[in-house]
């Protein structure tokens, strides 16, 4: 297993609503559950490089130096492609991915240039399984390897210590086309050669009307699916790397 502390507990945190003495308010509440525990914060490419190569760091320096003041790990969540990234028919649907991975690959580089301090773990994209979180087209779980593979490359180089985390999985039952299941999602990426770009893998073990529990079973969405992305690691041989 991986050396690196993972702390147990975290919390997600939409930080963007908050004004600078409340954004502080909630820090404090996020470090007195657990101080060194994890805060998962969203971060939108689309507004941090509105146009190539210019980025706006103004909103993010801001809580950059909220955090630098706590006791937290940070999870930055990466995703949102601005419209100048996008494919043509993807204009309309900025949680589409870039149309070339290298667009994203210079901003993750500048990104970590800025905040790597700050930044443990980095998940690349979110519910890429599912509509809208692939544009306009079927999901593809080898094409989002290619994104995760750019995006881990960039994090070993600028920042050796931090995890790359994948997905963010969503639950979900569907055969293919705009959504699939992520379980079968999962067995693809690993058929894709996923395995070396990531050190975690994140999914979203909702229970929705589960009782806890309920068996795990693949027409089921309930949180005991968990198991059954666990098992599809363990049958790719990649069973000793933690889901999150």
């Amino acid at each position: 297993p991986d050396p690196r502390p993972a702390p147990l507990y975290g919390v997600n945190l939409d930080w963007e609503q908050y004004a600078d003495a409340a954004l502080e308010a909630a820090l404090a509440d996020i470090e007195a559950l657990q101080p060194g525990c994890w805060a998962r914060l969203r971060f939108d490419w689309e507004q941090l490089e509105p146009a190539p190569g210019q980025f706006r760091w103004e909103r993010t320096d801001r809580l950059a130096a909220a955090l630098r003041r706590r006791n937290l790990r940070i999870i930055a969540v990466l995703e949102h492609s601005p419209a100048w990234a996008r494919a043509e028919n993807d204009q309309s649907l900025p949680s589409a991915p870039p149309r070339e991975k290298r667009l994203f690959g210079r901003f993750l580089e500048a990104f970590i240039t800025r905040y790597g301090d700050l930044i443990d773990a980095y998940q690349i994209w979110d519910e890429p399984n599912i509509h809208p979180h692939w544009g306009n087209r079927y999901v593809d779980a080898a094409d989002y390897v290619g994104l995760l593979r750019e995006g881990a490359i960039q994090v070993r180089a600028g920042d050796p210590g931090a995890w790359v985390l994948a997905g963010g999985l969503a639950p979900n039952t569907e055969a293919g086309g705009l959504n699939q299941s992520d379980i079968d999602y999962l067995r693809a990426m690993y058929a894709a050669g996923a395995a070396p770009w990531f050190d975690a893998l994140a999914i979203k073990a909702y229970g929705l009307r589960a009782a806890p529990d309920e068996a795990p079973a693949a027409d089921r969405l309930n949180f005991q699916r968990a198991i059954l992305l666990r098992g599809v690691m363990e049958r790719a041989g990649d069973g000793a790397k933690p889901i999150w």
